[in-house]
C-alpha cells in the first residue's frame, strides 16, 4: 500500500491528487495518509468514496499536467479505533438507554406526584467526530418551580 505524505489539512480533510487516486484504484489498493506523523489508511472501498470539495483543477508546477482533488476526512488510524470501540460501546448504549428511559420516567412521575414541580426530560445526541449515528446521550432534567 502506497503511503501518500501531506502538509496540511483543508476543512479538517486531507486531500489527495486525483491521478494518485486513480493508480491506487486501477492497482486495486488502498491508501495510506501521512500528516504530521499520523497515519491515517484508507481502504480500496474507502478510496472509492473520496469526495471532491471543489471542483477546481489545478495545474501541476512541474509539467502540463491538470488534476482534481479528492478529499476525505482526517481520522488517524489510533483515533479510529477508538471510534469502533464508541461504536461497539453505543449499542450497548441503546439498550441501556432504553431501561434509563423508563427508569427515569417512573422517577420523574414519582418526583412530580410528591413535590407538585414538573419535571422534564431534555435529551441530546452525542456524537463522535464524523459519524452520523450518535455514540450516547446527554440527558438533562430540567424542574420548572
Amino acid at each position: 500500500m502506497k503511503t501518500y505524505k501531506i502538509k496540511k489539512l483543508f476543512l479538517g480533510h486531507a486531500s489527495i491528487r486525483s491521478h494518485i487516486v486513480k493508480k491506487q484504484l486501477d492497482k486495486n489498493e488502498g491508501i495510506v495518509i501521512d500528516y504530521n506523523e499520523r497515519k491515517m489508511t484508507l481502504s480500496y472501498e474507502q478510496l472509492k468514496k473520496g469526495k471532491q470539495l471543489t471542483r477546481e483543477e489545478f495545474q501541476s508546477k512541474f509539467n502540463d499536467k491538470v488534476y482534481e482533488l479528492y478529499d476525505f476526512i482526517f481520522v488517524p488510524d489510533e483515533m479510529n479505533k477508538e471510534i469502533i470501540k464508541m461504536r461497539n460501546v453505543s449499542k450497548d448504549i441503546k439498550d441501556k438507554k432504553l431501561q434509563l428511559e423508563t427508569d427515569l420516567r417512573f422517577f420523574l412521575k414519582k418526583f412530580s406526584e410528591e413535590t407538585g414541580l414538573i419535571a422534564k426530560v431534555i435529551q441530546e445526541p452525542v456524537y463522535a467526530y464524523g459519524e452520523k449515528d450518535p455514540i450516547g446521550y446527554l440527558v438533562t432534567v430540567e424542574v420548572k418551580v
